[in-house]
């Protein structure tokens, strides 16, 4: 729990042992990130629906797994697994008609 922030958090895993604390923190750490950049992102530029890129992708076998998320204006990309979610994010501007690291 966040109470300052008025946040709260649950966390269900299926093993023994797992550390659900640092679950939690990476998911306020990504909220709390998301929150900054709501200011910073607000112009909307001439860009596509991010939607339709929203997914789970499998880089198999050269890498373990991607996701990618609308962030505003931008896209994020997350790669699995990661120790410290906020700081593995990795920003995506739409540079008219491809994506590139923001």
């Amino acid at each position: 729990m966040f109470p300052a922030k008025k946040r709260a958090y649950a966390v269900f895993t299926n093993g023994n042992n797992t550390n659900r604390a640092s679950y939690i923190q990476g998911i306020h750490n990504i909220l709390e990130k998301y929150k900054k950049a709501e200011d910073k992102d607000a112009v909307k530029e001439d860009i596509p629906d991010l939607d339709e890129y929203e997914g789970n992708f499998h880089m198999l076998p050269w890498q373990n797994e991607i996701y990618l998320a609308p962030w505003h204006n931008k896209l994020v990309m997350l790669n699995f697994p990661t120790s410290d979610p906020a700081e593995s994010l990795m920003m995506l501007k739409y540079t008219g008609r491809i994506f590139s690291e923001d």
